[in-house]
C-alpha cells in the first residue's frame, strides 16, 4: 500500500522530536508545510514528501510531478515572504534502507518545475519525478549525492537532522527565483485536483448530452416511474421489475444492460444478479434471493411477497426524493440519507436503487454509483470521500453546482479526460485513505485469545454471549461471527479458499466463476483492519464453539503463529500470506497484493472459544497451541445461583418434589466417589436454562423436564459418564440397569428411585405423598 502523506508527517515529527503543538502549519498546504523553531531560536520552513517506493524495488522518488506541487509552491512563497530558510524533505520509514533517514532536496523551485514538467503547480508537458538512485543505501550520518538529472539530495540520519537544519542554509537558491504565481492556478488542474473552472471549460464539448439525456430519461420514466411501479402486482410485478427470461424489458435489465442508458447515465455492471435482492435463476428454474455463496430459492408466492416488498422500498425512497427540489449543504444530504435509509430499510444504498434515483432526481445525484468510482472522482477534485455512498454523491453534487454544468456533462467530462497517471491517482487516492494500524490501542479488560472450558452444562456459551454483549454492545450482529468446529472442519472453511460461485454473465445468463471465498476468520480480520483506519476504533469478535472437536493444528494452519501476541496485543510474529490471501486483502482493503506479503492480527480483533475436554471424539491440543490462549475454567457449581429453590414433581403419582440443582449435585457426588473426573459431571445447565429456570414462579414444567432428563441426562450417564458404573448408578432399576429404554420407563414411574440409594438421600426429596397428599 502506498506510503501516505499523513505517515510521512508523523515520521518527520518523530525524527525532529516535535508534534503539532511545536509547529505552525502554513495555510493551504494540507498540513505538509510548516514552520518550527530550531534549538538556536531560528525559525525554518519545511515541506514534507512521502517518498514513493515501488514494491518491486525498481524506483524510489519524490513525486514532485503529481503530488503536492501547489502546496509546495505555497510553502516556498511563505519562506521567501518571511525571509526564512526552506527545506523540502522526503521520508519513508517503511522502506528498510530508508528507515531513520530523511532526504533533503537542495535546489530551487524553478529546477523542480523544469524537471517535473509542471508550471505553477500543474502538469505542462513531459517531465520526471526526482529520483533517488535505486542502488543508493545511506550509511553515513550526513551524505550529499547527485542523481542523473543533476539534482543534489542530502541523506541525513535522524540523529543529525536538527544539526543539518540548523547549520545548512539554502537561501542562496531561493534568491534566484521570484514568488510562484499561485493566482494562475485557479483555472488549472493542480496536483491532480480539478477545479470547477476546469470542468466548466472542458465540459463545453459535452453540453449536447443534456438534451439527449432528458429525452432518454423521459422515455425511461414513461415505463418505470414510481406511480406506475406501485400499481404492479403478482407475476406482472416480478417480470416488470426484476431480471427474468420471460421479459428482458424490465427495470433491472434496463438499468444494467441498456447500452444507451449506460453511456449517458453510467454503469452499474458489477457483481452478480443477487445485488437486486431478487432475480429469476434460469439454471435452477426458480426465483432466487440471498447471495451467490448462500442462495435461497423461492416459490412463486414467496417471490411475489419479496418482490412486492422491494418494490415498495424503491417507491418509498422515490417519495422521499420528491420533497427535495435542491440540496445546498452536506448536512442536508446527511438528513436525506437518514430519511432514505429508513424508508427503504437500507436498500437505498444499493447501486440499482441509486441509478434509478439519479434518473428520477438528476438535480440531487450525479451518475456515479460505485464506491471506487466515487472515490476516484472525489480525490481528483480534492475532496476527502465520506464513508457513506449517499453522502459521497452529495459531495460530488455540491461540487458540480460550482461547475455550472449538469451532472451528465460533469461525468462525461471527467471520464473522457481521466488518466490515473496524469491525475496522480497512485499517490493522491492512496493518501486520502488512512493506513492500517495493527496497534489501535483499543483497551479492554477481556483477553484477546480466550478459551472457556468446563464440564457440560456449566454455561460456557452463555457466559461468552454475555461477555460478547459487554464487549461489542447489545444487539450488535455486525461485529462478530460465530462458528462451530467439527471433525471435518478445515483450514479452507476457517480461513478461506477458492470456490465456484454462481454468477450472471454480461448477457444476463447464469454462469459459474471462481472466487476466493473468505472464512469466518478472514471476514472478521478484514473488518478489524478496516476499522483500524478510522478514528472510532472498536472491537471485532470471532467466537469458536467446541474448538477441540476439530483438529485445531490443521484448521488454524500457519494462522496459529499469529495467536502469539505481544504486550501491545498485536501478533508478535507475522506470517507470509499466500497469493490467494494477498489478492483478497488487496481487493478488500485497497493497494496491491504485494502490500500484504506479511500479515498479523490487530489488537482490536478478539478470538474466543469454548471447549469440553470430556467429550468423546475430541482432538487433543498440543502445549504450544494451548499456551497462546487464556484459559478460563467454569467450575461444576459456578453460576448455579438461579437454580436455588427451582423444583419439579417426579414419579407417576407426582409424589416426589425434587430440586434439579440438588439432584444434579447428588449425581455428581456419586460420580466423584467413583473417581469419575469433574469434567464428566453435570453442570447447572446441562438441562437447558429455559427449562430449569421458569420464567415465573419456582415450579419447573414437569413434562419438559422428564422428557429432557430421559433423552439427555440418562442418555449421557448411560452412554458416557457412568458407562462402567451402570449397575451401581441405576441400582433402583434392579435387573433393568443395563437397558436404556427400561431405565427411562422406570424413571417415569419411580422418579429418583431409579438411582443409587446415596443419590436418593443426598438430593433431599420431599415426599409429598406422606406430607400433604398427592400433588394434582
Amino acid at each position: 500500500m502506498a506510503y501516505t502523506t499523513n505517515q510521512a508527517i508523523e515520521t518527520l515529527n518523530r525524527y525532529l522530536g516535535i508534534n503539532d503543538s511545536n509547529k505552525k502549519i502554513i495555510e493551504n498546504t494540507k498540513n505538509r508545510g510548516f514552520v518550527f523553531s530550531l534549538p538556536n531560536g531560528e525559525k525554518t520552513v519545511v515541506f514534507v514528501y512521502p517518498l514513493v517506493h515501488k514494491q518491486d524495488n525498481t524506483k524510489n522518488y519524490f513525486d514532485t510531478r503529481d503530488s503536492g506541487a501547489y502546496e509546495r509552491g505555497v510553502t516556498w512563497n511563505y519562506a521567501i515572504d518571511n525571509c526564512l530558510k526552506y527545506f523540502c524533505i522526503g521520508v519513508n520509514d517503511t522502506v528498510d534502507k530508508y528507515d531513520e533517514y530523511a532526504f533533503s532536496l537542495e535546489c530551487n523551485e524553478s529546477d523542480i518545475e523544469k524537471i517535473s514538467g509542471t508550471v505553477n503547480g500543474s502538469r505542462n508537458g513531459p517531465g520526471n519525478q526526482i529520483i533517488i538512485p535505486n542502488d543508493y543505501v545511506p550509511s553515513k550520518k550526513v551524505e550529499r549525492i547527485v542523481n542523473k538529472l543533476g539534482i543534489y539530495i542530502t541523506a541525513v540520519h535522524k540523529d543529525k537532522l536538527i544539526d543539518y537544519l540548523t547549520f545548512y542554509d539554502n537561501r542562496p537558491y531561493m534568491n534566484e527565483l521570484a514568488l510562484i504565481d499561485l493566482e494562475s492556478l485557479k483555472n488549472e488542474s493542480v496536483q491532480g485536483v480539478l477545479t470547477p473552472e476546469w470542468f466548466n471549460e472542458n465540459g463545453k464539448a459535452f453540453v449536447y448530452l443534456d438534451e439527449e439525456a432528458e429525452k432518454e430519461r423521459q422515455a425511461f420514466l414513461k415505463k418505470y416511474n414510481p406511480d406506475i411501479l406501485k400499481t404492479l402486482e403478482g407475476m406482472t410485478l416480478l417480470r416488470t421489475v426484476f431480471l427474468n427470461d420471460d421479459n428482458k424489458d424490465n427495470l433491472c435489465y434496463e438499468l444494467e444492460f441498456n447500452s444507451k442508458l449506460i453511456e449517458i447515465f453510467g454503469s452499474i455492471k458489477s457483481g452478480t444478479a443477487y445485488k437486486y435482492g431478487l432475480h429469476y435463476s434460469k439454471k435452477n428454474q426458480s426465483w432466487a434471493t440471498g447471495s451467490g455463496r448462500k442462495p435461497q430459492f423461492l416459490t412463486a408466492d414467496e417471490a411475489v411477497e419479496l418482490g412486492t416488498e422491494i418494490r415498495d422500498y424503491l417507491v418509498a425512497g422515490a417519495e422521499v426524493l420528491r420533497k427535495y427540489d435542491s440540496i445546498d449543504t452536506l448536512e442536508d444530504y446527511k438528513k436525506l440519507f437518514k430519511e432514505l435509509n429508513e424508508a427503504t430499510d437500507g436498500y437505498g444504498t444499493r447501486v440499482w436503487f441509486l441509478k434509478y434515483y439519479q434518473m428520477l432526481s438528476p438535480e440531487l445525484f450525479p451518475p456515479i454509483y460505485s464506491k471506487s468510482a466515487q472515490e476516484t472522482v472525489l480525490n481528483a477534485i480534492g475532496v476527502i470521500p465520506d464513508d457513506n455512498t449517499v453522502i459521497r454523491m452529495g459531495q460530488m453534487q455540491l461540487f458540480i453546482k460550482k461547475c455550472e454544468v449538469s451532472p451528465i456533462v460533469f461525468s462525461r467530462t471527467f471520464w473522457t479526460n481521466y488518466d490515473a497517471d496524469s491525475m496522480g491517482e497512485e499517490t493522491e487516492a492512496e493518501e486520502s485513505q488512512n493506513p492500517i494500524k495493527y496497534e489501535t490501542r483499543y483497551e479492554s479488560s477481556f483477553p484477546r485469545n480466550r478459551i472457556l472450558f468446563g464440564a457440560p452444562g456449566t454455561g460456557k456459551s452463555f457466559t461468552i454471549n454475555n461477555d460478547a454483549k459487554e464487549l461489542i454492545g447489545e444487539e450488535n450482529e455486525d461485529d462478530y461471527e460465530r462458528v462451530t468446529f467439527h471433525p471435518d472442519y478445515s483450514y479452507a472453511n476457517f480461513v478461506g479458499t477458492y470456490k465456484p460461485v454462481p454468477t450472471v454473465d454480461s448477457d444476463g445468463k447464469d454462469a459459474i466463476t471462481y472466487e476466493y471465498v473468505p472464512g469466518p476468520f478472514m471476514r472478521v480480520y478484514v473488518k478489524a483492519l478496516k476499522n483500524s483506519r478510522t478514528d472510532s476504533v472498536k472491537p471485532f469478535l470471532l467466537i469458536i464453539e467446541e474448538i477441540n472437536r476439530a483438529n485445531v493444528a490443521a484448521v488454524f494452519g500457519d494462522i496459529f503463529q499469529l495467536l502469539d501476541r505481544g504486550d501491545d496485543f498485536v501478533s508478535e510474529y507475522p506470517i507470509q500470506a499466500t497469493e490467494d490471501i494477498k489478492k483478497y486483502l488487496a481487493g478488500e482493503l485497497g493497494g496491491n497484493p504485494s502490500d500484504y506479503n506479511k500479515i498479523k492480527i490487530p489488537d482490536n480483533m478478539f478470538i474466543w472459544a469454548t471447549m469440553n475436554s470430556a467429550d468423546q471424539g475430541v482432538f487433543p491440543m498440543d502445549t504450544a497451541f494451548k499456551r497462546r490462549w487464556d484459559f478460563t475454567y467454569l467450575g461444576i457449581d459456578d453460576n448455579d445461583q438461579n437454580l436455588q429453590g427451582k423444583y419439579v414433581y417426579l414419579a407417576d403419582d407426582k409424589s416426589q418434589k425434587v430440586e434439579w440443582n440438588k439432584l444434579r449435585k447428588a449425581i455428581n457426588n456419586f460420580l466423584a466417589k467413583e473417581k469419575i473426573n469433574e469434567d464428566k459431571q453435570l453442570g447447572p445447565y446441562f438441562i437447558s436454562r429455559n427449562i430449569v429456570v421458569p420464567q415465573t414462579g419456582n415450579e419447573i414444567d414437569r413434562d419438559k423436564f422428564i422428557n429432557t432428563f430421559k433423552n439427555k441426562v440418562i442418555m449421557y450417564l448411560f452412554e458416557d459418564a457412568a458407562k462402567q458404573k451402570r449397575a451401581k448408578l441405576f441400582e433402583g432399576c434392579f435387573q433393568n440397569s443395563s437397558r436404556y429404554s427400561e431405565i427411562c420407563k422406570e424413571f417415569e414411574a419411580k422418579g429418583v428411585g431409579i438411582f443409587n440409594q446415596d443419590i436418593q438421600l443426598d438430593c433431599e426429596v420431599e415426599d409429598i405423598k406422606n406430607n400433604d397428599g398427592v400433588q394434582e
